[in-house]
């Protein structure tokens, strides 16, 4: 396996885990949550540009990508970013990193999987998992909201992920820099059902910029270059490190904690999240090598 493709993926691994550390100030400094969003995108639209190819810019497709792309973008930030608040950073990337489970039962549900009672195993190790990591966390109305809403964004990312395998652009940066402008223009919709707030001080400028840049363009530009190096399959089963550096940045940063009954909650869904992705390509792997021989 490619080193440098293993080095991209856990990089952005590390940076998709430290969004939540960085969003947490910028909400409790009061600041909108629309008014976080549009300034995140644009930053980050900013950075991108001396990677844009702009031999393909004037397509139909990126259309597309800005209207649809974009808008499935912007819900899955929203509903993680809402899911902060009430249930931490740790906990809210845990169950919203739980999208291969989402993409599994897709996949099943449309037949591009057929059912089985392995299938089936993996889809009751994750409830089991969600059971044990909601433990002493679900008692509480907040806590329920927080959950609705970080299950919500892997719900959501699933779809983003299955709207992305779709596509077959040349350039995957060029799909991010419009899906980008497309949830920019959904967050300024947003001002208008969230009353815009701005407290523009050293706190703002500090977490802004870093959800930008490694929020944002560091996790996203070497998750595209480790699938360049690695493939995607590889990707999937490294990027499952996620939830783990989550748990890991949010106690040493903000000293959140988890109880023993949610670290092996988050270790059932890990192996579940595991056994989604690797399964299904193992069988199609073994099903070609048959067409071969």
């Amino acid at each position: 396996m490619n080193i440098l493709g293993v080095f991209y993926i856990i990089l952005s691994s590390m940076a998709f885990s430290v969004v939540g550390i960085f969003v947490k100030p910028l909400l409790a400094d009061n600041n909108s949550l629309s008014m976080i969003l549009i300034s995140r995108f644009l930053l980050t639209l900013i950075i991108l540009i001396p990677f844009i190819n702009y031999q393909h810019m004037l397509k139909r497709q990126n259309l597309y990508e800005v209207f649809f792309g974009g808008l499935f973008y912007f819900l899955t930030t929203v509903f993680y970013i809402s899911a902060v608040p009430y249930i931490g950073v740790g906990l809210a990337t845990i169950l919203a990193f739980i999208f291969p489970i989402y993409i599994f039962i897709f996949s099943i549900i449309r037949r591009e999987i057929k059912f089985s009672y392995s299938n089936l195993s993996i889809i009751i190790l994750s409830l089991i998992g969600l059971i044990l990591l909601s433990s002493n966390k679900i008692y509480t109305f907040d806590s329920m909201i927080g959950f609705l809403y970080a299950l919500s964004c892997g719900v959501l990312y699933a779809t983003y992920i299955y709207f992305n395998k779709k596509n077959s652009a040349t350039s995957k940066l060029n799909v991010l820099y419009f899906q980008l402008i497309g949830a920019s223009f959904y967050s300024f919709l947003l001002t208008f059902f969230n009353t815009p707030k701005l407290n523009f001080n050293l706190n703002f400028i500090i977490n802004i910029s870093l959800l930008s840049f490694i929020g944002t363009f560091i996790c996203l530009f070497f998750l595209i270059k480790s699938i360049e190096k690695i493939g995607p399959f590889n990707t999937s089963i490294l990027s499952l490190s996620e939830p783990i550096f989550a748990v890991i940045f949010s106690y040493i940063f903000i000293q959140e904690k988890i109880n023993f009954s949610q670290f092996c909650g988050l270790s059932l869904i890990v192996f579940s999240c595991f056994l989604a992705i690797y399964l299904p390509m193992k069988k199609q792997k073994m099903e070609s090598q048959k067409e071969i021989n």
